[in-house]
């Protein structure tokens, strides 16, 4: 593709990008722009209906708190009865009727119940008395409700039944000494209150005012305003939820209006959205707080509208066509013609030509560009030709040193190898391919599965994993299983390969074949332990065993015994027949004895012709495990007694002999660890004396009354 159509297609993609972010730009500071012009105008809007509303209230309530601050209505409410003061009384409030915006006025006396009224009217003159309130009428609930109130005043919408008046109710409570004594005050009629504020035709602007419980107290749609907001039920109230219906947006109303009442600021102004009659909406939030109401102006953004978006994205798109269509002639000039030229001239040198004459033409910038590329290809050729030299002595290096190398490696009595991460070898030793049985070629690239057994592979796998994982040197004993089913043990230390960014590649591991010395170790071990000539536990690793037996006894609470045997007759054989021949014997009379026994059970030799026996968890209770010790010794015993068929003499004159035997036994019970493991030998080795005292071939045992 040409650099003239990348380039169309370039300014395309521009332009079809810089109109996308033009739209989204434009649609966002419109939207901005709106909002943010939106939110201003509310916030004045709400300011201006709250005191269009609350301005026509609070001068009412400052002209009934004067009137109830006269004296003449504290008297009157003293002493009701006072005709005198009544009178004094009811001509003031006839004074303050005529200054009231209503021309009507409202009194109640708490020691009475008397309610007074007259309207703009004046019907009631001389007769301002219209009925006595009582707790159990419900339109009179408003009036006992307000004495448990702590306010000095409250506004209330309701409905006087008896007066056949609808009015938005401005109730002063009037105390003395702390104690209500009446309630008097003025109403404004709603429906002309409505017209004067919630009620004006404003485009797109609607007025609602609440209460603290969200109960609607001023509405252009009369039908909504909840009356009697002081004394209904909450279920019965119509709340701010039969316009929004968005549990959200009432949540977030609720919220505003807890931050607002408990703000310290003067005409503080909140907004949000909200979805009113299926529509986005604005709505701004203020507080009245010297009617505990709160004012929700909601206004329709569409009437609002300051700048139209389709407009804003035209200009941008027009400017910026513009500016593309002018980049595109002076770079089509400037650059694009004598690249085009120059390109031509790489294209040759492209082909193998390096010695391609080089034009300069065009702008300075590129005159500069093609000089810079005729010295780059004279750079190219002098490098070319050093670094061709440099790769032939390079390889010969690298083929002299990894002969070396290899022939170093392969020096080394063990196995060497490199495995990538996928743990299959890279490089082996000529070790591992005689261990293999396998050519170079035919171990690189697989894994250890292609080579041992399953069990083995993955226990090289594992230790593989660790080094990788944790980029750790370790040190592991590796086995695996020969072709002649023979086991083979090898010691490996395998480290990680890191190259020069630390990053881990690989690992190296060296491998030594230690199988026989682990026997060595293990036949060492087990002479230690174990009697040469029996292959019995030795006097060392008897005493380990008779302190664990005394231990497990304290714990499980069982009796355990000790029994010494030395054999009767055996030095008559040794010195007729020679130590051969009482070898055989020691060797039988071992077998018998771990014939006899459980495996739990200890028999050692100590030496010469004298052996001893552990026996563990006889019994928890002495009878019981004194008895079973005998019977053990009488068992063995009974199986030392029997004939012994032995042979004497050489392989080619082999005679077979028949050779009786007895043997002395000494038994000693213990429990726990009472008794020292010394003594507890101490006391069956006298035992087995006595037992020889005896007359030989008997059982002695020992009576510890300690136990």
């Amino acid at each position: 593709m040409s650099i003239k159509r990348k380039l169309f297609i370039l300014h395309l993609l521009l332009f079809l990008f810089f109109s996308l972010i033009a739209w989204l730009y434009s649609s966002m500071l419109n939207k901005q722009l709106n909002e943010e012009w939106a939110e201003r105008f509310i916030k004045k809007q709400v300011l201006f209906d709250k005191y269009r509303t609350l301005l026509p209230i609070m001068r009412e309530v400052a002209l009934v708190k004067t009137l109830a601050q006269e004296n003449a209505i504290r008297e009157m409410a003293l002493d009701e009865h006072n005709s005198t003061k009544k009178e004094a009384g009811i001509a003031l409030l006839e004074k303050y009727r005529l200054k009231l915006k209503d021309r009507s006025y409202f009194i109640a006396f708490v020691a009475s119940n008397n309610y007074y009224f007259n309207d703009i009217d004046d019907r009631y003159k001389n007769a301002q008395f219209r009925y006595r309130l009582s707790e159990t009428n419900k339109d009179d609930a408003w009036f006992f409700t307000l004495l448990g109130l702590d306010e000095n005043y409250q506004i209330n919408v309701n409905k006087d039944t008896l007066l056949g008046t609808t009015n938005i109710w401005i109730n002063y409570i009037l105390r003395d000494n702390g104690k209500v004594v009446a309630v008097l005050g003025t109403g404004l009629d709603l429906s002309a209150f409505l017209k004067e504020s919630v009620a004006i035709g404003q485009e797109g602007i609607r007025n609602i005012f609440i209460n603290q419980n969200m109960a609607i107290q001023l509405e252009q749609d009369s039908n909504l305003i909840d009356h009697a907001s002081l004394v209904k039920n909450k279920i019965n109230h119509k709340e701010l939820e039969l316009l929004v219906k968005e549990k959200e947006d009432l949540q977030n109303i609720k919220i505003l209006m807890d931050v607002l009442k408990n703000s310290d600021k003067e005409n503080q102004v909140k907004t949000l959205w909200v979805s009113f009659e299926s529509e986005e909406k604005l709505v701004g939030l203020v507080y009245l707080r010297e009617l505990g109401w709160y004012n929700l102006t909601i206004i329709d953004p569409q009437e609002l509208t300051l700048i139209d978006n389709t407009n804003v994205f035209l200009f941008l798109t027009f400017l910026f066509s513009l500016f593309l269509l002018i980049v595109n002639s002076i770079y089509n000039k400037v650059i694009l013609r004598p690249l085009r030229e120059l390109q031509n001239q790489m294209l040759s040198v492209e082909h193998g030509s390096y010695d391609v004459k080089i034009n300069t033409t065009g702008g300075k910038e590129i005159v500069e560009l093609s000089e810079r590329f005729k010295k780059l290809l004279a750079v190219i050729n002098a490098n070319n030709r050093e670094l061709e030299e440099k790769i032939k002595q390079r390889t010969l290096w690298l083929k002299e040193n990894e002969e070396k190398l290899n022939t170093i490696l392969n020096t080394i009595e063990a196995y060497i190898y490199i495995k990538d991460l996928n743990y299959k070898y890279i490089y082996v030793n000529k070790h591992i391919c005689n261990l293999f049985s396998k050519k170079y070629e035919d171990i690189i690239g697989k894994d250890d599965r292609a080579f041992v057994d399953a069990l083995s592979a993955k226990q090289i796998l594992e230790n593989d994993k660790n080094v990788i994982r944790e980029g750790i040197t370790i040190k592991q004993e590796e086995s695996r299983t020969d072709e002649a089913n023979n086991k083979r043990v090898y010691l490996s230390i395998k480290t990680p390969l890191r190259n020069e960014n630390g990053e881990i590649y690989g690992l190296c591991g060296i491998s030594t074949d230690i199988t026989e010395r682990i026997d060595i170790e293990e036949k060492n071990r087990h002479l230690a332990f174990y009697d040469h000539l029996t292959d019995l536990p030795n006097r060392r690793l008897f005493d380990d065993r008779l302190l664990q037996a005394l231990s497990s006894s304290k714990r499980n609470g069982a009796y355990g015994c000790v029994m010494f045997l030395d054999l009767d007759n055996f030095k008559p054989l040794n010195d007729t027949y020679g130590h051969e021949v009482g070898d055989q014997l020691l060797i039988e009379v071992a077998s018998r004895l771990r014939a006899c026994v459980r495996e739990i059970d200890t028999v050692a030799r100590f030496g010469g012709d004298e052996f001893i026996v552990l026996i563990s968890a006889l019994a928890e209770d002495k009878k019981s495990a004194k008895k079973s010790a005998i019977i053990v010794a009488q068992k063995i015993s009974s199986s030392i007694a029997k004939v012994y068929h032995l042979s004497i003499g050489t392989e080619s004159e082999l005679v077979r002999i028949e050779y009786r035997c007895s043997t002395s036994i000494g038994v000693a019970l213990f429990k726990g660890e009472k008794l020292s493991k010394d003594a507890l030998l101490l006391q069956a080795d006298e035992e087995m004396y006595n037992a020889k005292k005896a007359g030989k071939n008997s059982i002695s045992f020992y009576e510890n009354l300690n136990i």
